[in-house]
């Protein structure tokens, strides 16, 4: 599941997919998010949200070195925007503990086990982490050693954004 598969896109053996999302690619303007965004986000700040999301539709996410921080108000939009584009790639996303990953905790990186191309994490204090070495390698991609809970020691070199 190393790139996102539509629809109405043909799979073929070398894929390796094991879904698809529920829907295809439209020509259409997306009138709500339109609205949506117009509401919540200055132009600016919707061609950054709208650049990350191109760049997973596009496959470019996994040789991007970035992560992206949502900041603002209580009530600004900025789980709300988390939650359609965790819907947007369902099966593609997980959910991890930043402050985990960032104060070095043993089983900190087992939430990206199936190596998702998407991890979110809504609602933390950055400035609890203490440590940015593992968090820094996550996001360049760079060869990790990760511990599960009953299994082996093994490495991993995680594609997410």
């Amino acid at each position: 599941d190393g790139k996102i598969i539509l629809k109405n896109d043909v799979t073929k053996k070398e894929d390796y997919a094991t879904f698809k999302l529920p829907y295809s690619m439209e020509k259409e303007e997306p009138v709500y998010w339109n609205r949506l965004l117009d509401r919540l986000y200055s132009p600016e700040e919707r061609r950054k949200i709208e650049y990350a999301i191109g760049a997973v539709i596009a496959g470019e996410s996994v040789n991007l070195q970035k992560f992206f921080i949502f900041v603002g108000d209580a009530g600004t939009g900025k789980s709300t925007i988390l939650g359609i584009i965790d819907e947007m790639f369902r099966g593609y996303t997980s959910s991890i503990n930043i402050e985990s990953i960032g104060m070095g905790k043993d089983f900190a990186l087992e939430s990206l086990s199936d190596n998702p191309l998407i991890a979110i994490q809504d609602d933390v204090e950055l400035d609890h982490i203490t440590e940015n070495a593992r968090l820094n390698s996550i996001i360049s991609h760079e060869t990790l050693t990760v511990n599960e809970k009953h299994k082996k020691l093994y490495q991993a070199k995680f594609r997410t954004m």
